[in-house]
């Protein structure tokens, strides 16, 4: 999707997630405020704060209020918890996952 026609909000996390992963900002940085970004994008104060929402439900920034935004320190592991499947987890603990197929008949009916 061509970046105009996104909406602002989804352009300005875009444009600051891109400066962040660059190394624009580094982790601790405060970023520009509310004020400056509104100027800046000239969009409302309402869009740059939900552009900020999402770069901070993404945990690349945190806020405080009174003070700011500022970077998330960038965790090496994933904050995301792993998914594997069972057999994967049984081999982890070393056992050995097997796989055994029962079916069950119906009984026949008898004549009378």
């Amino acid at each position: 999707m061509e970046e105009q026609s996104k909406p602002r909000h989804e352009q300005i996390a875009h444009h600051l997630r891109r400066e962040i992963k660059e190394d624009y900002f580094q982790e601790g940085d405060k970023l520009p405020s509310e004020k400056r970004l509104c100027e800046y994008f000239q969009v409302s104060r309402i869009t740059v704060r939900r552009a900020l929402q999402t770069l901070e439900n993404e945990s690349l920034i945190y806020r405080k209020q009174g003070l700011g935004a500022f970077v998330m320190a960038r965790d090496t592991e994933s904050p995301l918890i792993q998914l594997t499947d069972f057999a994967e987890d049984l081999k982890k603990q070393g056992m050995n996952p097997d796989l055994k197929l029962s079916v069950l008949k119906k009984p026949k009916q008898r004549q009378p």
